[in-house]
């Protein structure tokens, strides 16, 4: 069994720790990712490590996991940081475990005071009740306590096969290669499937799992596909593979929500980014009640797209969502 997390904080020290404790680092871009051994099973992590400089690391790291873990320094000032990743992670009503990392402070108010703050920071969204833990990198028990939470997750269930990719490359006398996650159903060796949103159809050539080869894989699991029918320069991060016919648009409409704590208008004419999945591009404002004209197409798999800003300094980036 492998189970999928992402891993969140706004201090760079504590994300390369918890990441480091819980695994070993395989491959790393703007995020990075670690596999960890948990006896028979296998814990994945997708390490956001390159957040809050990068917020669309956030989005990539959760689209390919099952729940997260958000990890803080127990002398954390909380700010608009991990409001953000708060408002990010109730959109997409991630199941999430907060860890008040104790390694460094001895203080019992400080746990406590942070815990009291993390409850209220997330009594009004779909994160209320979420387990928090405090825990110190130097007791095994602790991080085990962590690790069973993760194992206890439910995760979504179909028989129809959802591959999301996250890195690819070209490897001589092999092809094309893509990591990413299988999320839902049950893949095989020679199985034909669609690239989205290019269209571009690809044979199985062969899977690997952890450099073992396979025939089949069931969800969740993170395989190494070799396919033929696309080259490397055709992908993006989050594109997708599926048997079904899913749909491609070039715009988005729906029901628009804003951050009740993003503070200025939506014009049109104004550009943003969109993240669906974990497929990042950028948009128009056609209609701010809401549509928005997509540079490049999206493959509409989910029924939630988040709208946000890369180009703000300081304060909440996230400007609302879309259910689509």
């Amino acid at each position: 069994m492998q189970y999928n997390v992402s891993l969140f904080s706004v201090d760079l020290e504590t994300v390369n720790s918890f990441s480091a404790k819980l695994g070993k680092k395989a491959t790393e871009s703007n995020i990075a990712l670690y596999h960890g051994d948990l006896g028979d099973d296998i814990l994945n992590i997708a390490s956001a490590f390159s957040y809050p400089e990068k917020i669309e690391t956030v989005f990539q790291c959760a689209e390919i996991s099952e729940c997260a873990i958000v990890a803080l320094p127990a002398e954390y000032a909380l700010d608009y940081r991990i409001g953000e990743l708060v408002i990010i992670l109730d959109y997409l009503n991630k199941k999430t475990c907060f860890v008040i990392d104790k390694t460094n402070c001895e203080s019992d108010f400080k746990i406590s005071d942070m815990r009291s703050k993390l409850e209220a920071l997330i009594a009004n969204t779909s994160l209320k009740g979420s387990k928090i833990l405090d825990a110190s990198l130097k007791n095994d028990s602790e991080i085990n306590e962590l690790t069973e939470w993760v194992k206890s997750v439910e995760f979504a269930k179909s028989d129809k096969p959802l591959f999301v990719m996250d890195h690819f490359f070209d490897v001589k006398s092999i092809g094309t290669v893509l990591l990413g996650e299988l999320k839902t159903g049950v893949m095989k060796a020679y199985d034909k499937f669609t690239v989205y949103p290019i269209k571009t159809e690809v044979l199985v050539k062969s899977m690997q799992v952890m450099d073992v080869d396979q025939k089949e894989v069931s969800a969740p699991i993170r395989p190494g596909l070799a396919v033929k029918g696309v080259k490397v320069d055709k992908l993006k991060r989050g594109f997708v593979l599926s048997s079904e016919d899913l749909p491609c648009v070039e715009e988005l409409s729906g029901t628009f929500e804003k951050n009740p704590f993003y503070k200025n208008d939506i014009s049109v004419g104004e550009k943003y980014r969109v993240a669906l999945g974990a497929q990042v591009v950028e948009g128009v404002v056609e209609d701010t009640n809401f549509k928005i004209k997509l540079e490049k197409p999206l493959v509409k798999y989910l029924d939630t797209a988040i709208i946000f800003r890369s180009d703000l300094k300081s304060g909440l980036r996230v400007v609302g969502k879309v259910s689509v």
